[in-house]
């Protein structure tokens, strides 16, 4: 009797466990695996309260798109395209800031306004981004005096921008509390200017992986691509201020990208440009120029801000990256990656000063190196193999 009961009460329990929610998170079976099940991709998505599951309902965005994007009517709509693969971005339907022009120089010109309630640190970093701007690209940072648009930079919740010019209203730009450093002041700027993050390029499985199961509950749309985005040419690069880190809305601390083939990136940085970023700028806004450059001066001020003479030989012979990761490269023997001594000129020894190319740099001729050229950067054999094609001689 007693085993007929221990069985009864076994299959009793089979039946209820069947019944009852199984999906309490990401990785289980009865989850829908979003965003990939999701036939209309959204740029939020809800989260089941009783199953613990993130399902493909849209819900409405209560915050910021991918960390620090702010969106307007305009711009939402254009994400929900591009995620939806039916529109264009950066280049076509972002309004870029064509808006007024140095008819002397080609320069673009972009006003600006300091907001009262940043602090000194926020002004410093500002102005340290602004001059790198000056120094690298043919944008042009002058003080407001009336325009009707520009960019307000002033203390808000974080750090957070549009993406373009705004159809309507001014281009907040929030350098809030623990925002403030050249780096990210440059990466905001950067979205004003146009353009989006580089891990969400249409291209970026090729080079990274998205952990899933590493993300936050809910946070799924913070890692989707957005189709058509135009890259400008420029390679895939973790080096880029646009880049998210690699423990980018870790739920358990663990990585929630890595690379395409599941080892660790350790060049994510928010400190300076890197070349990616120089290329992309100067490609969308048709610079001719290296830099203009023209020190920044106070966005509450009318006055002009004051030209220095160009130094193009010490702007082209510099590290774009901070020394220390730049001498972090040359010491693991990457300076022959183009990514890395594109970024850290000075210190692999690539400036206009360096020792004349070497002559006797050949490709190996058991290899069809102008067909493998395309995995140069994926491969140290086929780099080792064909620095000619690969673009690495000294």
């Amino acid at each position: 009797m007693e085993k007929k009961n221990n069985l009864l009460f076994l299959a009793v329990f089979l039946m209820a466990l069947s019944y009852a929610p199984t999906c309490q998170g990401q990785d289980e079976l009865k989850c829908q695996n979003v965003p990939y099940d999701c036939e209309t991709k959204c740029l939020n998505y809800d989260v089941d309260k009783e199953t613990g599951c993130t399902t493909c309902q849209c819900v409405e965005l209560n915050g910021l798109f991918e960390m620090d994007i702010k969106f307007d009517d305009r711009t939402e709509k254009m994400a929900m395209s591009l995620l939806n693969n039916k529109g264009k971005a950066a280049g076509t339907a972002i309004t870029k800031w064509f808006l007024w022009q140095n008819k002397e120089t080609g320069n673009w010109l972009i006003p600006y306004r300091l907001d009262n309630s940043l602090s000194k640190t926020a002004v410093q970093a500002i102005e340290d981004a602004i001059a790198d701007y000056h120094a690298n690209t043919c944008i042009q940072f002058i003080p407001w005096s009336g325009e009707n648009k520009y960019i307000l930079f002033f203390v808000g919740g974080g750090c957070w921008s549009y993406v373009g010019v705004r159809s309507s209203g001014v281009n907040e730009l929030s350098i809030g509390n623990g925002c403030e450093t050249k780096g990210i002041v440059i990466h905001e700027l950067m979205h004003a200017l146009g353009f989006w993050h580089e891990q969400s390029r249409p291209d970026r499985d090729d080079y990274i992986k998205i952990i899933w199961e590493n993300i936050q509950k809910g946070l799924e749309s913070q890692f989707q691509v957005l189709h058509d985005v135009d890259h400008y040419g420029s390679e895939y690069d973790t080096f880029s201020v646009m880049h998210y880190p690699n423990w980018a809305f870790s739920k358990n601390g663990k990585d929630t990208i890595t690379r395409a083939d599941g080892s660790e990136f350790e060049d994510y940085q928010r400190q300076e440009f890197a070349a990616s970023d120089i290329q992309q700028i100067n490609t969308m806004y048709q610079c001719s120029g290296v830099g203009i450059g023209i020190t920044p001066s106070s966005g509450n001020s009318s006055t002009p801000a004051p030209t220095t003479a160009a130094t193009s030989t010490e702007s082209t012979c510099a590290d774009i990256l901070p020394i220390r990761k730049c001498e972090k490269a040359e010491r693991k023997n990457k300076c022959n990656k183009k990514k890395v001594w594109k970024n850290c000129m000075k210190t692999c020894g690539r400036c206009s000063n360096a020792p004349e190319k070497d002559e006797d740099c050949k490709d190996d001729e058991r290899y069809e190196c102008k067909q493998l050229v395309d995995y140069c950067e994926r491969s140290d054999d086929v780099m080792n193999a064909c620095p000619l094609s690969c673009g690495t001689c000294k």
